[in-house]
This record gives structure tokens, sequence and C-alpha cells, in this order.
């Protein structure tokens, strides 16, 4: 289960995103516009509330969740991650939406909510990446979901300064990011069908930014 968070200015067109005809569900909402399902009235009735705090910058919280195209959650617990990530960030005393998109095929939800809480208090969005990442974990376990590794765990994972340059002089991967392919293949092999094509065709390329050795520098590895 992965979080992606974007703060801007505007609700209108997170709004008119959020609830596109033909591509999007309402799940649920506290706002009193939901009688209207229009995208003037909930945008008017977030800016109600915008308007108690006119110098904050960005007011709008935008997030999406998504899971493996292989999942599958019921609208009830989507509405349930959707509450346990409002609850858990703070947002106690905010207006909301929460929908559903079916125009992709990995199963999403997105949550459009108001930083400006109800009586004119900013809820605080302090390592907010960290703080999800968190609530992210926990919900995979809750549900029995796919467990996605933290952005902390891969960053330790990542070749070292003295690895990458040890690759560069012999031309080739060191043991440990040779491991990486034994780890993709593990990986294709349990949820591909199409894995013993996968496990005979993964090769390993230094990315390089100079064709010449002595200058080139390794930027990355590319995975085939």
């Amino acid at each position: 289960m992965i979080a992606k968070t974007i703060k801007g200015k505007g609700f209108r067109g997170a709004v008119a995103y959020d609830l596109q005809k033909g591509k999007s569900i309402l799940l649920n909402t506290n706002m009193s516009a939901k009688h209207k399902a229009s995208v003037n009235a909930f945008a008017q009735e977030f800016g109600i509330v915008r308007s108690l705090r006119p110098n904050l910058k960005k007011a709008v919280c935008h997030v999406s969740i998504s899971i493996h195209p292989n999942e599958t959650l019921t609208d009830n617990e989507w509405c349930k991650v959707a509450h346990t990530w409002l609850n858990d960030m703070g947002f106690t005393n905010n207006q909301y939406i929460i929908s559903r998109h079916t125009d992709t095929k990995h199963p999403h939800i997105h949550i459009l909510v108001n930083r400006v809480e109800l009586d004119g208090s900013v809820v605080n969005d302090s390592y907010d990446y960290k703080r999800q990442e968190v609530i992210m974990r926990k919900l995979e376990k809750e549900f029995g979901l796919i467990n996605v590794q933290n952005s902390k765990e891969v960053q330790k994972t990542s070749p070292k300064k003295g690895e990458l340059e040890q690759a560069i002089r012999k031309q080739e991967p060191s043991v440990r990011m040779c491991s990486c392919k034994i780890v993709l293949i593990i990986f294709y092999n349990a949820l591909c069908p199409y894995k013993n094509l996968l496990m005979n065709s993964i090769k390993i390329i230094l990315k390089l930014n100079s064709i010449r050795q002595a200058q080139a520098k390794l930027v990355g590895l590319v995975f085939l």
C-alpha cells in the first residue's frame, strides 16, 4: 500500500479531478455539499473554511492511496483505510472528500482534505511523509496486503560509494548488487505467470555518465 500526498492552494481543481463523472465514485464526505454533489458546491464549502486562515499558502491536502493490482478492498474497507489515515495524520475536525477511481488497473482512492480545521486552526504537517508510511504498514497488516518497504529501508540497501567505485573498476556489479537480481527473480517467481521467461531474461547493466572508463561514474543500475 502506497500513499502519495500533494499540497496545493486551490480546491476546485482537486475536487473536479476526484469527482470525474464515469471515472470515480464518491465514497464518503462530512460536507453538506454531498446533497448537490457538484464540483462548485464542494469548492465553495471548502473555501468558506479556508478563508479562516487567509495567510496560509497551502490549505489543500490531496492524497492518493493505492494497492497492488492483484489486491482488492471493498468500499467499506477503503473507507476504513481513509479514516485511519485521516485520524492518524491529525485530521479529526476537518472537511474531507473520499473517492475511489475506477479508470486505472491499480485500485486506489483519493482523499481531499482541508488543512484548516473548522475552528480555524491548522493541522501540523511536519514529517507527514514518514508518519503516513507508518500508517501504510499498519494497514497492510490489518488487511493482509503486500508489505511495501519503507523509504528508509530502501535507502539502507542502496550501493555505497566504495561499492560503486569497485563496480566501475571491474565493470561488473558487486555480489550485493547481484543479490538484487535474485530478489527480483523471487518476486516475479511468486507473482508473475511469465516467471520462467523473466528468470532467464533479467540482466544487470551498469549505467555510466561517460563512455571513458577513467572519467566515468556510476549513476545507476538497469535491470533488463
